[in-house]
């Protein structure tokens, strides 16, 4: 031998030889405009979709309605037989009927400011959850508005 050792055994192992970086960069951008442009579209689904939340909440907030109440009306009257015993019972039915009627009246006077008040209570409530939904659908749209303009102007270099 002429003194040049020879390894012997496998070669060392060499990697594959990797794709340009055009290549990648190209890819990347094709499959990230796709992506940008579903979750654009699907921000403003969220956007209509909180828009009618919102306008949900504000038209039919739950709360105390008390439209559902009615004036009692009486009816009976008072008669005049003569001064005989069935006088004095008829207008004794008369005044209870009229007391009863007003005292359900008053009833339902208190329970529609009830109402009322709980409706002037939890409206502020309602409305700022109405605004919460808007501005949250509102600023996913955006920041997906944000981000598909970045992914075009960088596509675009």
């Amino acid at each position: 031998m002429t003194g040049i050792d020879v390894p012997s055994g496998p070669p060392p192992y060499v990697p594959p030889a990797l794709p340009p970086a055009s290549f990648k960069a190209s890819n990347r951008r094709r499959s990230g405009g796709i992506l940008s442009a579903i979750s654009l579209a699907l921000a403003a689904v969220l956007l209509v979709g909180s828009l009618l939340a919102a306008k949900w909440v504000v038209e039919e907030a739950p709360g105390g309605r008390a439209s559902g109440y009615q004036d009692v009306a009486s009816t009976s009257s008072y008669e005049f037989y003569g001064g005989d015993a069935y006088t004095g019972i008829q207008n004794t039915a008369a005044d209870t009927e009229h007391t009863v009627a007003n005292a359900t009246n008053a009833l339902g006077e208190v329970a529609r400011a009830q109402a009322s008040a709980a409706n002037d209570r939890w409206e502020h409530l309602w409305a700022a959850l109405a605004i919460l939904l808007v501005v949250i659908g509102a600023a996913n749209f955006v920041l997906s508005l944000q981000r598909f303009a970045a992914h075009r102007a960088s596509a675009a270099v």
